[in-house]
C-alpha cells in the first residue's frame, strides 16, 4: 500500500519623480526555488508525489496523464501535490537510504518571452547522491516538449517516462518513452550542498564575501538575515547616504531607453563631473550606461543617434563598458569579479545548479548600477534587470576610479537553493 510521506523541512525612502526609477537598488527577496514570478504558471503544472517506505519506492507523476499501470493508479488516489518552491519531498527507504525530489521554476522572462510560461524542472537524489539535476518537465521554452508521465525512484535507480502523445490521447498501456538512470555506485560522491555536514545559512540569506569597509557593507544589508521574521532581505545604500543624484531629461528616440543627468564627483577625484545615465530596458539590452566628463553637451527631450554619438565622443569615462575584462561568444562583454577568484565552482548559466557555485562574472549588457554618495565618496551598486534578480547570487558595490577598473568595496552573496 502506498502512503505519502511528509515533506522534509529545509533547513527607504520613495524616489523623487525626477530621479531614475530605483529598480536597480538590489532587492533580493526571492531565491530561484521560490520563483514567485512563476507561481501562477506553475500552478497548472503541479505534479503529484507518493512514497512507499516499505517497498522503497517514490513516485512522481502528472495527474493529467492517464496512469500507465495499477501501481500508479493507486498512487494517484493517495499522493500529495508538489509544486515549484515547495520544500523537498523525502522518502526514507532505511537508515541513511532514501530518495529526495525537489521542484524548481525559472522566473518569468521579461518582454513576453516564452509566453510568460517559464520552465519548471526536477532534481532527484538517491541515497544522498544527485542523479537528476534540473530536468525540465513543463514550460513553453522547454526544448523537449513531450509531457512527463511519471518518475519512479527505487533502490535500483530512476525511471523517467514521458508521453509521446498529448495526455488526452495517451492510452494507459501505450505511448510512453522511458529512460533509466542506474543507482549510484559505492564510489559516488554525496552531494554536500544538499546534505551538508554543518548547518548552512538559510536560502535567501545575504552574506558578505568581501569587504573593504565591513561596517559599510553590513549597514547595506537591510531586513532579516534569518528570513523567519517576515522581513525581506535587501541590499540598499546605507542610511544617511545621498541617493538621488540624477534627474530625468528625456528619452531615446526609437529605443526603450530613458536619459538622466546630474553633476557630482563620479570618479572620486574630488572634481565635479557631468554625468548622463542611459537606462535601457529591452530584451537584448537591459542595462545602464554612464557617460562622464567635465562637461557634456546638452540633450534634447528626444535623443537620436547623432546626439548619442556626440555624447559618447565627448565622454571621458564610459561605465560599465570601460570595465569589461573579457568578451565571450553569445554573452558579450563581461566583468570578472576579482574578489571571487577563490571560488572553485562558477555558475555558467542562469540556473542554480549548485548552492556552492557562484556567478563570478557580470554581463555588461544586463547590468544596472545605482549611484549614491556616502561620506563624500561615490559608489555604484550593481543589480541585474528586475525580472532576473531572482536568478543572480552576486552583487557588487563599486567605487569608481578616474582610471582603470573600479574598487570592489563590497561583494554580497545571496544563498541559493540547490538543484
Amino acid at each position: 500500500m502506498l502512503a505519502a510521506c511528509e515533506r522534509a523541512a529545509e533547513t527607504s525612502e520613495p524616489p523623487a519623480t525626477s530621479a531614475p526609477p530605483p529598480a536597480s537598488v538590489t532587492s533580493v527577496a526571492s531565491p530561484p526555488s521560490a520563483a514567485p514570478a512563476a507561481a501562477d504558471a506553475s500552478t497548472d503544472s503541479a505534479l503529484s508525489v507518493a512514497c512507499d517506505p516499505k517497498q522503497g519506492v517514490l513516485v512522481l507523476f502528472d495527474a493529467k496523464v492517464p496512469a500507465p499501470d495499477a501501481e500508479l493508479r493507486e498512487a494517484r488516489a493517495l499522493a500529495k501535490p508538489l509544486r515549484p518552491g515547495d520544500p523537498a519531498f523525502d522518502c526514507e527507504f532505511g537508515p541513511k537510504r532514501g530518495a529526495r525530489i525537489k521542484l524548481g521554476a525559472l522566473p518569468a522572462l521579461p518582454h513576453g518571452q516564452c509566453g510568460a510560461d517559464p520552465e519548471r524542472f526536477v532534481s532527484i537524489w538517491l541515497d544522498r547522491v544527485k542523479l537528476i539535476s534540473e530536468k525540465g518537465y513543463a514550460g513553453r521554452c522547454l526544448y523537449d516538449d513531450t509531457p512527463l508521465a511519471y518518475v519512479r525512484v527505487s533502490s535500483s535507480g530512476v525511471r523517467w517516462c514521458t508521453a509521446s502523445a498529448l495526455s488526452g490521447e495517451l492510452r494507459a498501456d501505450k505511448g510512453l518513452k522511458c529512460t533509466e538512470t542506474p543507482r549510484p555506485t559505492r564510489l559516488a560522491t554525496i552531494d554536500t550542498d544538499e546534505y551538508p555536514r554543518q548547518r548552512r545559512p538559510a536560502v535567501g540569506s545575504i552574506l558578505i564575501d568581501h569587504a573593504e569597509n565591513r561596517a559599510l557593507c553590513e549597514a547595506m544589508i537591510a531586513g532579516s538575515k534569518a528570513l523567519d521574521g517576515g522581513a525581506t532581505p535587501a541590499i540598499e545604500p546605507p542610511p544617511n547616504s545621498q541617493r538621488y543624484l540624477l534627474r530625468s531629461v528625456g528619452h531615446e528616440t526609437e529605443a526603450f531607453c530613458e536619459l538622466f543627468r546630474g553633476r557630482f564627483d563620479f570618479d572620486n577625484d574630488r572634481k565635479p563631473d557631468d554625468v548622463v545615465l542611459r537606462r535601457c530596458r529591452s530584451g537584448t539590452f537591459d542595462a545602464d550606461q554612464y557617460f562622464v566628463a567635465p562637461r557634456l553637451p546638452k540633450l534634447p527631450a528626444e535623443t537620436g543617434v547623432k546626439e548619442l554619438k556626440r555624447l559618447r565622443d565627448g565622454a571621458r569615462l564610459l561605465v560599465p563598458e570601460s570595465w569589461a575584462t573579457e568578451r565571450v561568444e553569445f554573452q558579450g562583454q563581461l566583468y570578472r569579479v576579482r574578489a571571487l577568484q577563490h571560488v572553485a565552482k562558477e555558475r555558467e548559466n542562469f540556473r542554480a545548479a549548485s548552492s556552492s557555485a557562484r556567478h563570478k562574472r557580470l554581463r555588461i549588457d544586463f547590468l544596472h548600477l545605482e549611484p549614491f554618495r556616502y561620506q563624500d565618496v561615490t559608489y555604484l551598486l550593481s543589480a541585474p534587470p528586475e525580472a532576473s534578480v531572482a536568478e543572480k547570487d552576486t552583487f557588487v558595490l563599486f567605487r569608481p576610479q578616474p582610471r582603470g577598473l573600479p574598487v570592489e568595496a563590497c561583494v554580497f552573496h545571496q544563498v541559493q537553493e540547490n538543484f
